[in-house]
């Protein structure tokens, strides 16, 4: 069987298909809005102290309060 060069390797995609994700929690950080997703709902931050994995840019849901 031959792979397109964008296919993923199987074990990816099983790893994704198994993926288990926390409860969202609320964090206190301070940072900036890099981009916001209307549709989605969705808001992508950069942060100035990193969350407990590292990163320092994060996606974010809007909540329906916080919707214009």
């Amino acid at each position: 069987m031959t792979k397109k060069k964008d296919d993923m390797p199987e074990w990816a995609i099983e790893e994704i298909k198994n993926a288990k994700f926390e409860k969202p929690q609320l964090l206190t950080r301070t940072g900036y809005i890099l981009e916001i997703y209307e549709e989605d709902k969705r808001i992508d931050t950069q942060l100035y102290e990193e969350v407990e994995d590292g990163r320092h840019i994060v996606t974010m849901e809007a909540s329906k309060e916080h919707q214009a």
